[in-house]
């Protein structure tokens, strides 16, 4: 019996794709790179002909589990392109904004500075708005009610409620636009809990991005 390795290099296949794909599950990096290895075996029995059929049997069946991930993914809402982990600063106060009670109460602006319940994930989506995943819980930032109510890191799942336009305001500040084209405010100097009632942005409705 003899042992033929052969590698095969997969790439831009992020770590969703690639947990679909079960058959391509060996290692991958943190940007989902990933590299298979497998052996071929060659027995007496084979010749040149069925070693293509088991390579092209193979690839059938990469292809068919990377088009099944990728309708999952149409199926599953918007798509995530990139994310930067931040902080946000109120203008309103100068306060950092908090997933308070370990992402069960809703968003507001009180910490003097950042851990894991003042971190987000601001995902990029399509169409250049952003989602904010908590740090806290892990869970989604979303505008509850249609934007009727407070601001909580409550959804597993992005969708227009979870979904904000983001306003550059110049010198590394934004403001937000929620699903309702209000405003995210923290009122009252940011004693307030946030909410998305404001249809016009001033200091309230202004955040510092800090990186992470």
């Amino acid at each position: 019996m003899r042992v033929l390795p052969i590698q095969i290099c997969i790439g831009d296949l992020d770590k969703e794709r690639l947990e679909k794909a079960k058959r391509l599950k060996d290692n991958y990096d943190n940007v989902g790179l990933k590299q298979v290895q497998y052996d071929l075996v060659k027995n007496a029995g084979h010749d040149s002909s069925s070693m293509r059929n088991i390579v092209s049997a193979f690839f059938r069946s990469v292809l068919s589990d990377v088009h099944q991930t990728a309708n999952d993914r149409i199926a599953s809402g918007p798509s995530e392109t990139a994310y930067r982990v931040i902080a946000l600063r109120s203008n309103a106060n100068g306060k950092f904004v908090c997933a308070e009670n370990a992402g069960r109460d809703s968003l507001i602006a009180n910490r003097d500075s950042v851990a894991g319940w003042e971190t987000f994930d601001m995902i990029t989506l399509e169409g250049g708005n952003v989602a904010l995943k908590s740090h806290a819980n892990g869970r989604y930032v979303c505008a509850e009610n249609g934007g009727n109510g407070t601001l909580i890191a409550s959804r597993k799942k992005i969708n227009t409620w979870e979904t904000f336009r983001k306003v550059d305001r110049g010198n590394g500040k934004v403001a937000f636009i929620a699903v309702n084209g209000k405003y995210v405010c923290a009122g009252n100097f940011g004693n307030s809990e946030l909410t998305a009632d404001r249809d016009n942005a001033g200091n309230w409705e202004t955040f510092d991005v800090v990186e992470k």
